[in-house]
């Protein structure tokens, strides 16, 4: 199993359009997570992505914290068939020899643990 971890990991607040705040990254996975650091969330009705062309959210069936458009996309819908490759599934979008690679995924595991305070 492929694992990452960001020292950290915070989402602002209404006014800064729920911003990504993500840093510190380590682990096994390649790390397609800060592709979208400092973006606002972006969903159906609201457009806080950088495409030009359209909406992220509609185009790839979930909100996320799009740039142009996305390298990692957990709000992805559930492939009926895992092994094809569709913009709109689950996808990690994976560095091998050069190259990005999609990685259409069963699912994914975001776990949030409280900071001490």
């Amino acid at each position: 199993m492929e694992m990452y971890y960001f020292r950290t990991f915070r989402v602002g607040s209404e006014s800064s359009g729920y911003e990504l705040d993500i840093g510190n990254y380590s682990g096994n996975a390649t790390d397609a997570f800060t592709y979208h650091h400092g973006r606002p969330f972006t969903s159906y009705d609201r457009d806080n992505d950088l495409y030009i062309d359209g909406n992220c959210a509609r185009y790839f069936s979930g909100g996320w914290w799009y740039d142009r458009c996305y390298d990692a996309h957990l709000n992805g819908v559930f492939p009926v068939t895992p092994d094809r490759q569709n913009a709109s599934f689950i996808t990690w979008w994976a560095h091998e020899d050069g190259l990005k690679v999609p990685l259409v995924l069963n699912s994914a595991t975001l776990r949030v643990k409280p900071r001490a305070l």
